[in-house]
């Protein structure tokens, strides 16, 4: 459970996000359903998980929203097709279907036939999990191999991102300053006060709370190099 999420701003005397080591977290006030190692795989699984919705013909295919055209990059859509008698899962892209072929953002639908694709996929799987199987020693330096390349990007886009928000913040500051002197010296209405400085106070929160995270994942990844 955590408590003390927000705090009144001496500014706006408004609630307002503080940052996450702020919080107070009591741990174990109810009792878990699931064990917590669960949780956080399941957690770590949503949060890169992608958004899966029904087609125009109700079903969700194994590949939907895992699909993306090669030249626009958009979403590339699942449909039905019924023709010829059968019924065969085929996949476009979304920007060409959005122009109706006139004027299209993307000028290729790239249809591609869903099903074949994902008896593809099903077999590279299967070839991946018997090499892992007979050769599990290579499998997995290979897999650590792979997560470290990731957890080294990851890591470089986190630090460059830092003095972004820094900066960020420190204009902020500056322009909350500059409010509270407008408001105090009369050179601006109350009304006008109020939503300016609730809309930077909201980014400034929402901004230290990715930092305090940005930090802390930092931290995590130095230890665990280390």
């Amino acid at each position: 459970m955590v408590n003390f999420k927000t705090a009144k701003h001496y500014r706006d005397k408004r609630n307002h996000y503080v940052d996450k080591n702020e919080w107070q977290i009591f741990e174990n006030v109810h009792e878990p359903i699931i064990d917590r190692n669960i949780f956080e795989n399941v957690q770590r699984i949503l949060e890169n998980a992608p958004v899966r919705r029904p087609n125009g013909d109700g079903e969700i295919h194994p590949l939907s929203g895992l699909l993306f055209c090669k030249d626009c990059g958009a979403k590339m859509h699942i449909r039905i097709d019924y023709r010829r008698g059968g019924k065969k899962h085929i996949a476009f892209c979304s920007e060409y279907r959005k122009g109706k072929g006139k004027n299209p953002k993307c000028h290729s639908p790239h249809n591609i036939d869903a099903d074949l694709l994902l008896q593809t996929v099903a077999d590279v799987l299967r070839k991946i999990a018997d090499y892992s199987i007979s050769n599990r020693a290579d499998f997995e330096a290979l897999v650590k191999k792979s997560l470290a390349i990731q957890q080294t990007d990851k890591v470089k886009k986190q630090q460059k991102r830092i003095p972004q928000i820094t900066a960020r913040l420190e204009q902020i500051d500056t322009v909350l300053n500059r409010l509270y002197e407008d408001i105090a010296l009369g050179r601006i209405e109350q009304d006008r006060y109020e939503q300016m400085s609730q809309k930077y106070s909201a980014e400034y929160y929402t901004l230290k709370t990715e930092l305090a995270e940005i930090k802390e994942q930092l931290s995590e990844f130095e230890n665990a190099d280390g």
